[in-house]
């Protein structure tokens, strides 16, 4: 059921992107629209992938759920533009108009509000914390509940001015105001009490559970990031021909949450979130150093050489100087890094390399054993450590002499 779900979601998002290549919005850009297929399938296959594989975990079904409902939205939103064209040039409305308008607000609540409070809440398990946590999503559904009424109002009393704006900027009558606003301050206060329960998920949680609450932070600050890289001083920064970048990249970050938790939910590679966060602190470091070491110089060298008229000079030096400054920045920032915020993996090498060194000089076996015995009791911290030493029966060798020689060995293994 899961992957039939899943292969109606594909269709539907064919049909939506069809539709709005013909009849939507003209001003969608390509990177957008590729964007948006990229996430809707993307969630599609990993909801599939996690409701199959993990039936009782409601996660799965709401990642399929929300892979179902925005290529649905995306359909009723390019009828509403084709009813609305219709209404400005004077024509009546499409019939079932009203109802898309409806349908328009509820999925809009759904999308807006779901994802961001039920997948914290309910992450990793998919079980609360407690009865008390209900409250939490009672508030989150009575947000929806909400901003679904006010836009329901909305279409009711003004249809065409409803139909026809396209800004936000249509009038509406003082309890849609306030519906609208209390749904808002609902869902913002469900949002953050949904992420206030990963903080005592955290403090309670222990080993794997430990490991998943990290790639789900990890997805946050993707799609976050991903958010960021849609404003306008990004944009600006970009030439004509990358400006739609932004947008793709603020649209397939939206697949970060949907794919941190497909990997924790599935624990497929769940202990490698902390070499990923690891890489990610050290070339984010790096990356900045490098660009203020680049703008350094290349201020420098152009104050240096105005006098000669020679400024590219600057430019190609600086870029010398950063790209062989990259490998050595890149090393120093590693172990400083590793001593500060990976401790335990930099304690383990140091224990190691310790072992190593006694294991070449020193020759008391009860020695050698109790120092791997620490080593590996401090750095994989395992339940139990058992050490087996095999003793070789001494074998004759000949001699030139004649007489057989004994050779006494010991072979020792774990």
């Amino acid at each position: 059921m899961a992957w039939s779900l899943a292969f109606i979601a594909v269709l539907l998002e064919a049909a939506s992107m069809l539709v709005g290549f013909l009849w939507g919005q003209p001003s969608d850009s390509l990177a957008e629209g590729v964007g948006n297929v990229v996430v809707i399938v993307g969630t599609a296959v990993i909801g599939a992938a996690v409701a199959s594989r993990v039936p009782r975990n409601p996660l799965g079904w709401l990642l399929l759920g929300l892979a179902l409902i925005n290529p649905i939205f995306g359909l009723i939103d390019s009828f509403l533009v084709i009813s609305g064209a219709r209404v400005q040039a004077g024509q009546p409305a499409l019939p079932g108009t009203m109802t898309g308008l409806l349908l328009s607000a509820l999925l809009l609540a759904i999308v807006l509000t779901a994802p961001l409070t039920f997948i914290p809440l309910l992450f990793p398990d998919g079980r609360l914390l407690s009865h008390r946590w209900r409250v939490v999503g009672w508030a989150a559904i009575a947000g929806m509940s909400s901003w679904t009424a006010a836009g329901w109002i909305q279409a009711f009393m003004r249809p065409e001015e409803a139909l026809t704006s396209t800004d936000g900027s249509t009038p509406s009558a003082p309890v849609v105001d306030v519906l609208a606003d209390a749904g808002l301050i609902l869902a913002v206060v469900a949002c953050l009490a949904s992420l206030a329960s990963l903080v005592v998920r955290w403090r309670r949680a222990r080993g794997a559970e430990r490991q998943q609450l990290k790639w789900l932070v990890v997805g946050i600050a993707a799609a976050l990031a991903g958010v960021l890289a849609e404003t306008d001083p990004l944009d600006s920064l970009l030439a004509a021909g990358w400006s739609g970048l932004p947008d793709f990249i603020g649209d397939v970050s939206g697949l970060a949450l949907p794919l941190s938790v497909g990997i924790a939910v599935t624990r497929y590679r769940l202990y490698e979130i902390d070499r990923l966060i690891n890489r990610t602190v050290v070339y984010t470091v790096v990356t900045g150093l490098l660009l203020i070491t680049y703008f350094a110089i290349v201020g420098g060298l152009q104050v240096v050489l105005a006098p000669l008229g020679d400024t590219q000079l600057a430019v190609a030096a600086s870029t010398l100087a950063v790209a062989a400054a990259f490998q050595p920045l890149r090393r120093v920032v590693q172990r400083r890094i590793d001593s500060r915020f990976n401790r335990s993996r930099y304690d383990a090498r140091r224990i190691i390399d310790t072992f190593q060194t006694s294991l070449r000089d020193e020759v008391d076996l009860e020695v050698l054993r109790r120092d791997l015995h620490a080593a590996a009791t401090t750095t994989m911290h395992p339940t139990h450590v058992l050490l087996w030493l095999a003793h070789r029966t001494p074998q004759p060798t000949p001699h030139r002499g004649g007489q057989p020689r004994m050779a006494a060995g010991s072979a020792a293994g774990d």
